[in-house]
């Protein structure tokens, strides 16, 4: 998000939109402030298209989804 000594504004407001997002859901949003600060930078969004598959049945990677 810094490079070279600069913000950069997109990658900021993303990253705010994202726990704005994540502060809404179950049980999420039962977590204290610091607890939620704790875990939000820990967690990775991915976008999915439409259509396409996030796990088959079987599939293991040790995450969880």
């Amino acid at each position: 998000m810094v490079s070279s000594g600069k913000v950069d504004m997109r990658a900021a407001k993303k990253i705010a939109d994202n726990k704005r997002i994540l502060q809404d859901l179950v049980p999420l949003n039962a977590l204290s402030d610091e607890r939620f600060n704790e875990i939000s930078e820990k967690i990775v969004i991915e976008v999915v298209k439409s259509g396409r598959y996030v796990f088959r049945k079987g599939d293991r990677d040790n995450h969880t989804v």
